[in-house]
């Protein structure tokens, strides 16, 4: 339960951050798919 309120905090403070910085998608992205490990064959 508790882990699921963390992430859904964590997941509002991304997206308050994307809205001040919208530049800061395309790392927000990069970072997913980096954890997630869907960036194979992405790179450049």
């Amino acid at each position: 339960m508790f882990s699921k309120v963390l992430a859904a905090v964590a997941l509002l403070g991304l997206l308050a951050y994307a809205a001040a910085e919208p530049n800061v998608f395309d790392d927000i992205e990069t970072g997913l798919n980096h954890l997630i490990g869907h960036d194979q064959g992405r790179q450049g």
